[in-house]
């Protein structure tokens, strides 16, 4: 694995990470039921970051709690099938750090939790952060040969990425499964 400077850039997309995001995303690495470079492993991770900071720059949505997403949403599957319990085992485990742990207030980690525990099996909620969230991890359902249904998304900024195809690729934040293409295409 590249060191966390190339690993923070691309889970932290145009925000600095905070202090201790290095410790915890190693923490989260070496707690991995499943291969970091599996199909729900690091490079998913930082496709979702990625998506999730696009969206909330368009939806007024909170990046930090979209980056940490990105990082805790699948960090507890057991297999890379079905794994119905991962999220709420997410949200659990994601209390073993604190606020500051994670550069976030209480009310931010709430939020994450609550995105990390329904991520699966979605709930009622009027939240923009944890809607980035959720469209952001569906987005990358191309990377296992799932097309992104866009009445499934809650975002005008995700239906948006849907029209632009290109931005759908499995190699949009640069680790494509099988050694893909470096391609970071500019938001739109």
């Amino acid at each position: 694995m590249t060191g966390f400077r190339d690993v923070g850039q691309a889970l932290f997309p145009g925000i600095p990470p905070p202090p201790g995001a290095a410790a915890v995303v190693s923490d989260l690495i070496r707690n991995m039921a499943v291969d970091p470079e599996s199909i729900h492993g690091i490079s998913h991770w930082e496709r979702v970051a990625w998506f999730g900071a696009y969206i909330c720059r368009r939806e007024q949505a909170n990046g930090l709690v979209a980056a940490w997403f990105a990082c805790f949403h699948d960090c507890r599957r057991l297999n890379d099938g079905s794994d119905r319990g991962h999220g709420p085992r997410a949200a659990d485990f994601l209390k073993l750090f604190s606020p500051g742990d994670l550069g976030l207030t209480r009310a931010e980690k709430e939020t994450l939790a609550f995105a990390c525990r329904h991520h699966t099996h979605e709930r009622v909620t009027e939240d923009p952060t944890v809607w980035a969230c959720w469209d952001a991890d569906r987005l990358d359902l191309p990377r296992i040969g799932v097309a992104v249904d866009p009445s499934r998304l809650f975002t005008e900024s995700a239906r948006r990425v849907v029209r632009s195809p290109e931005m759908l690729s499995p190699d949009i934040a640069g680790s494509a499964p099988g050694g893909g293409g470096k391609r970071k295409p500019q938001p739109v």
